[in-house]
């Protein structure tokens, strides 16, 4: 976005060498209302989706559980009861204490495979997630590489999820 914002700024100033200074202050303000507006519908966007929206960042090769969380929309910190600040000082500690022991291992062997895989395929499933301060929930998760390092290997995931208790609840009374 901000790549967009700069590129936007360059080229209006190019384009406007022969307007006087007023007015090329006047379009750059207004450019810059228009990115503004923009900027402010993708925010309220992301935080009203009714999904959690989150991006981990891979953190030292072979260490187990080294996942940051670089990016929570609101109704992730809604629905986890963390945001991202108290995931951070949770450190390597915070999947491991969300996540059903049973889910922890098999997520931990997703992430090696993605970690390994050249594509961008979408990887994901159902785990057991336990919010702050409540019992387990079960989610369904959709992963893909958000961004990558300079030799290709992933450097970030972008996440997304939703609850599925009431879904598995109703099939259960079926």
């Amino acid at each position: 976005m901000l790549t967009y914002l700069w590129m936007s700024v360059r080229i209006l100033i190019s384009d406007t060498k022969n307007i006087d200074m007023e007015n090329r202050a006047e379009l750059l303000q207004k450019e810059i209302d228009e990115l503004q507006e923009r900027l402010s519908f993708y925010e309220e966007l992301l935080d009203k989706l009714p999904g959690l929206i989150y991006i981990n960042e891979v953190g030292k090769a072979g260490v187990e559980n080294s996942m940051r969380n670089v990016y929570l929309n609101k109704y992730a910190i809604e629905i986890t009861g963390y945001n991202r600040e108290e995931a951070d000082l949770l450190g390597p500690e915070y999947f491991r204490k969300v996540l059903h022991p049973d889910d922890y291992e098999v997520i931990n062997q997703s992430v090696d495979l993605l970690l390994k895989i050249d594509s961008d395929i979408i990887y994901g499933g159902a785990y057991k997630f336990k919010p702050k301060g409540k019992d387990y929930i079960w989610m369904l998760a959709r992963t893909r590489v958000f961004k990558r390092k300079a030799d290709g290997t992933p450097l970030q995931f972008l996440n997304t999820a939703i609850q599925l208790d009431e879904e598995i609840h109703a099939q259960n009374q079926i």
